[in-house]
C-alpha cells in the first residue's frame, strides 16, 4: 500500500520524501553556517558555532528514535555527550564573553568536556562490545596503542606545555583525561 509521502519503510521510518527534505534542509543549513562564518565577526562567529554544534543533537535524536530499542545505546551515549560538549561551548564563552576571560580553561567548561568525551568513549566501548565479539584481543591491541600515543603526547608535549604556561591544575588535569579517553575513543 502507498501512503501520500511514499512507501512507508517500518515502525522508526518517516516517509522517504520527509527524510531527504529534512536531511537536505539540515545540511544545507549548516553549510551555509560555515560559508558565511568567516565573513562573521567575532559575536556572530560564536553565535554560528554555537548553532552548528547545538544542531548535532537534533541530528541524533533523529537518529535514536529510528532506531530499534535495544540497539539505542550507543545512541544514548552519544546524545548525552553532545549534550555535555555543547553545555561546554555554551560555558566557555560565557567565561570567555561576560567576564573577559582569555581562556574558559579551568572552569566548570573543561568538567563538561571531560564529561562529554568520556560519553564518547563509553559509546565507543558499548558499539565495540556489540559488533566486535569475535576478536577481543585486536581490538584490545588496538586500544592498548592507542592510549600508549596519548601517554606519550600527553608526558612530552602537552604537560610541559602546560606547565610553561602555568595552567591550574584542573586544567591539566581535565586535559590528561580528555587525552586519554579521546585516544581510547580511537
Amino acid at each position: 500500500s502507498r501512503r501520500r509521502f511514499g512507501r512507508y519503510m517500518g515502525l522508526h521510518c518517516a516517509p522517504r520524501q520527509m527524510v531527504e527534505r529534512t536531511l537536505t534542509t539540515y545540511v544545507l543549513g549548516v553549510a551555509f553556517l560555515m560559508v558565511v562564518y568567516l565573513m562573521l565577526n567575532e559575536t556572530y562567529r560564536m553565535l554560528a558555532f554555537l548553532a552548528v554544534s547545538c544542531a548535532t543533537i537534533p541530528a541524533v535524536v533523529y537518529g535514536l528514535r529510528r532506531t530499534p530499542v535495544g540497539d539505542r545505546g550507543p545512541w544514548g551515549f552519544m546524545l548525552a555527550a553532545l549534550i555535555a560538549l555543547n553545555l561546554d561551548n555554551l560555558a566557555w564563552y560565557y567565561y570567555v564573553y561576560f567576564f573577559d576571560l582569555p581562556t574558559a580553561d579551568g572552569t566548570i567548561a573543561d568538567l563538561f568536556a571531560t564529561v562529554g568525551h568520556i560519553f564518547m568513549l563509553l559509546g565507543a566501548v558499548s558499539i565495540v562490545a556489540k559488533r566486535g565479539r569475535n576478536d577481543i584481543g585486536g581490538l584490545i591491541d588496538v586500544s592498548i596503542v592507542s592510549m600508549a600515543a596519548g601517554g606519550l603526547l600527553w608526558d612530552f608535549v602537552l604537560l610541559p606545555h602546560m606547565e610553561a604556561t602555568n595552567a591550574g591544575a584542573v586544567a591539566q588535569l581535565s586535559m590528561c583525561v580528555d587525552i586519554f579517553v579521546l585516544t581510547g575513543v580511537l
